[in-house]
């Protein structure tokens, strides 16, 4: 007789009340803005939103408009002409670098978590920004029939994307 095979177990263990509400964000651009022409060496796509004002808006019952928040870290995501990326917190008139990356490696999400959580106060704005260089000098650019193609919004290796999956909690 062959021994019984083991039973995975998970425990789970459930709270009344929820000490601080996080959130996984999807931050990106409207993608009908993306559009790489061939042989674009510099092309440059950017949002910038109020954390606050979408997290209320996808989850009234936690988030409040004008309630303080905490970034935990931020996964960013571009595909194949994509050469660097970077997400910035506006103050005001005060910029501030949260994840800078000059020199993109595609290979799906690259997770950043910050040194420590960066408090998002009301009226703070999230800037993402995404570069890219669809010329002759980039060799990962897709090519048809030996040319240089341009590339919109898609799923696909042969097209392109500018996003970031953001965890915050409320503060």
């Amino acid at each position: 007789e062959e021994p019984a095979a083991e039973t995975p177990r998970l425990s789970l263990r459930t709270e009344k009340k929820v000490r601080h509400a996080a959130f996984l964000w999807l931050m990106m651009p409207d993608y009908s803005r993306l559009h790489i022409p061939a042989g674009r060496a510099d092309y440059v796509l950017k949002v910038s939103e109020s954390p606050q004002e979408k997290l209320f808006l996808a989850q009234p019952r936690f988030f409040k408009k004008n309630q303080k928040l905490r970034l935990y870290r931020a996964d960013m995501h571009m595909h194949g002409v994509g050469v660097a990326t970077g997400l910035r917190r506006e103050h005001g008139k005060i910029f501030e670098k949260v994840v800078n990356i000059k020199h993109w490696r595609p290979m799906g999400l690259s997770h950043f978590w910050l040194e420590k959580p960066l408090t998002l106060n009301p009226g703070d704005r999230l800037e993402l920004t995404c570069r890219y260089d669809n010329s002759p000098a980039n060799p990962r650019r897709p090519m048809r029939d030996g040319k240089s193609v341009s590339l919109d919004w898609g799923w696909d290796w042969n097209q392109e994307m500018c996003m970031t999956f953001l965890y915050i909690a409320a503060a």
